[in-house]
């Protein structure tokens, strides 16, 4: 039988993570707060985070950490953070889709929409509607991927002069624009 200390070592811990992230659900409450452990958790996998300290989903190393492997993980990211315009930036560098978890004031803000849009341009459809009509992020979308013209702005879709540009890069954006042009 093993000794309640020998759960509390983190060493220990940090040895059974390196097998497994779900040996967490047999760690105690104190290796589940302790950051170094959480951080190296989260790099094997992101889903340690549902065993770890709710307070790890406000640390910005250790949620940049989880959205580079899963974006997704930042539907539990604190508030603050989606809210945060230096953590956006790093996370949609690489994770242009997460522009969706940012918070609204974020999805407005044309230099962070122009990075996710850039990185994936499908991110678009999560621009504000004043940045889906702005023809630099729109073309920034389209050089990533033309089926992101789909989220462009209607007043965009129907100016002959963007038609011209948008089928410059890409004839396949014919499908999405204006069929009176």
């Amino acid at each position: 039988m093993v000794g309640k200390g020998v759960h509390a070592s983190r060493e220990v811990a940090m040895a059974a993570v390196e097998q497994s992230v779900y040996a967490l659900r047999y760690a105690p409450r104190e290796i589940l707060e302790d950051r170094a452990v959480a951080l190296s958790a989260v790099a094997r996998s992101a889903a340690a985070l549902k065993y770890l300290d709710k307070r790890f989903y406000a640390d910005a190393e250790v949620m940049l950490c989880a959205a580079a492997q899963d974006y997704t993980h930042l539907r539990s990211a604190a508030p603050a953070l989606c809210a945060d315009r230096d953590f956006m930036l790093k996370v949609v560098e690489t994770r242009g889709e997460a522009l969706q978890f940012a918070e609204a004031s974020m999805r407005d803000d044309r230099d962070l929409v122009l990075v996710a849009v850039a990185q994936y341009g499908h991110a678009l459809e999560h621009a504000s509607p004043r940045l889906q009509d702005d023809r630099g992020v729109v073309l920034a979308a389209l050089r990533q991927n033309c089926r992101a013209l789909r989220f462009a702005g209607e007043g965009l879709l129907r100016d002959r002069r963007f038609a011209l540009t948008a089928v410059r890069y890409d004839w396949r954006a014919l499908g999405s624009l204006d069929e009176e042009l």
